[in-house]
């Protein structure tokens, strides 16, 4: 609590040696690495912890396993390996369901998803896509237009025409709901994109 770091570890390991069996002060050095900001460390005492709690004369309850994953998600995260993370908070959620814990793992995926947005995003692969879409429309190759909007909607989320081309499409193939929902999500782009209203009336 003092953020005397080095001492405590010099007290928990001793204690450990005295106690061998006592998973939870593995996890005492964890936390200890973790508020130090040594978050490698931090996954390996957590992992220890887990191995020692299995292997004592009396497992630990589910309660702690839950709490030593999330310790070590939360230092995944500090380390930036998101992917691994997730794993580890839904092993977590596993042993011991946790509020704060499913928060976090789902901010977590939340993070992976934001950031595969933004390496897809290229406006000028959006442009390109879209007008081949706007190609195999032309040609009467609708779900083939679907597939090319579908990319520049991957590539560009914000632009309003790719969602207006391609409920065009949805209302030749009949597919009413889909239609309907990307004109919505195109006025909400722009209010003012008129030709959008106008394929929605059309649907």
């Amino acid at each position: 609590k003092k953020k005397n770091f080095a001492k405590a570890l010099e007290c928990y390991e001793a204690a450990f040696k005295l106690s061998p069996q006592n998973a939870a002060l593995l996890l005492n050095q964890s936390a200890v690495h973790f508020e130090a900001g040594d978050f490698e460390l931090a996954v390996k005492k957590a992992n220890e912890a887990v191995d020692c709690a299995r292997c004592a004369d009396k497992p630990s309850d589910y309660t702690f396993y839950g709490k030593a994953y999330a310790r070590v998600a939360n230092s995944l995260v500090k380390l930036d390996r998101l992917e691994e993370a997730v794993k580890f908070y839904n092993k977590s959620l596993t042993e011991n369901r946790n509020a704060e814990t499913l928060t976090r793992l789902r901010d977590t995926e939340r993070l992976i998803l934001e950031r595969a947005k933004a390496a897809l995003y290229n406006p000028e692969l959006a442009e390109a896509s879209r007008n081949e879409g706007n190609v195999h429309f032309k040609e009467g190759r609708f779900v083939e237009a679907v597939t090319s909007y579908s990319e520049a909607i991957r590539r560009d989320e914000k632009d309003p025409r790719a969602y207006s081309n391609r409920a065009a499409c949805y209302l030749k193939l009949a597919a009413i709901p889909e239609g309907l929902k990307d004109c919505d999500r195109a006025i909400q782009l722009d209010p003012k994109f008129i030709r959008a209203y106008i394929r929605k009336a059309a649907l």
